[in-house]
């Protein structure tokens, strides 16, 4: 049992070296330092990308559990477009007709306001008896 431990924890790269390699490694601190810390920095890059995928798994269910709401929301959204262009149409249309309106009635009421004068004028000349004179008759 020990044999087949010490078999998956050999990392594959040190089963191609000849037993000669395997001892000068052993006798060398440098190789050893530097082969620990390579192992220490792959462990911990293994540890950051089981963490990344975790985490990259959990924003992906979290995404896919949002994507109705946000369907139902551009639905929402186009459909008020779609009012707001509506009544934005029938505000220009009436205020065209009121535009359109209020000179007719400012034409009306230039008139009235002629009328009325005239009106005035011939009371004015009625009463002062300027009406009531021949014509030519100076």
């Amino acid at each position: 049992m020990s044999g087949s431990r010490e078999n998956n924890s050999c990392p594959d790269g040190y089963r191609a070296l000849s037993p000669a390699e395997l001892r000068e490694l052993l006798h060398s601190d440098g190789k050893m330092d530097q082969i620990i810390r390579l192992n220490e920095t792959f462990q911990d890059l293994q540890v950051d990308r089981e963490t990344l995928l975790t985490s990259n798994r959990s924003l992906a269910e979290e995404s896919l559990a949002r994507r109705p709401r946000l369907n139902n929301g551009k639905l929402q959204l186009a459909e008020k477009y779609r009012e707001l262009s509506s009544l934005a149409t029938t505000c220009w249309e009436k205020q065209s007709q009121l535009v359109h309106s209020r000179g007719k009635i400012h034409i009306r009421a230039s008139e009235c306001q002629r009328e009325t004068s005239l009106q005035r004028l011939s009371e004015s000349l009625s009463v002062t008896g300027v009406c009531r004179a021949k014509p030519g008759g100076r």
